[in-house]
């Protein structure tokens, strides 16, 4: 799984981290001290999983997922890490995959993060499921254009003196 933490207290982004690279699961993981920059980093790289804080400075947790959405960007499997209680209801609607309260403890955020990895690997498994119809046609349209090209080679249309290409 591929990870974004987005967090601007620099003793979290440290903890995260170290949690993290613990992990087996995790393939690669990125930071951002600010919602402004994950947004740039979500523009142009696909994460599965957003450690997201919900009170930042000039842009939220929330907000930042509002921008993802008007810009037609698959959201990550997301949780929410935050001391404050009164934004859980507004994360939820955000189809949050959890909410860890500060001060947290490693197993709170394991627990988070198994949360996380099992629905992103669902989501990929649906997207797969998804994708394989459109594949599984393509042998067969090949097998249709080979049979055309071959159909057209035993039975050549005559066309001003030539035929398919070659002299009749």
């Amino acid at each position: 799984m591929r990870i974004l933490i987005v967090n601007d207290e620099p003793p979290a982004q440290i903890a995260f981290t170290n949690i993290l690279a613990g992990r087996r699961e995790v393939e690669g993981f990125d930071t951002a001290h600010d919602a402004v920059e994950a947004l740039d980093k979500l523009m142009h790289r696909s994460f599965d999983v957003l450690l997201l804080d919900i009170s930042m400075l000039e842009v939220s947790g929330i907000q930042l997922l509002d921008q993802l959405t008007v810009h037609g960007r698959r959201l990550p499997s997301v949780f929410f890490v935050t001391a404050y209680q009164h934004h859980a209801l507004a994360a939820f609607k955000k189809h949050a995959v959890d909410y860890v309260l500060r001060p947290f403890s490693n197993e709170r955020v394991d627990e988070a993060l198994d949360v996380a990895f099992r629905r992103s690997a669902e989501e990929r498994a649906v997207s797969l499921v998804e994708t394989l119809p459109p594949l599984q046609r393509l042998p067969q349209q090949k097998c249709e254009k080979k049979d055309r090209d071959q159909s057209q080679r035993q039975n050549p249309v005559h066309c001003s003196g030539r035929c398919s290409g070659r002299p009749c």
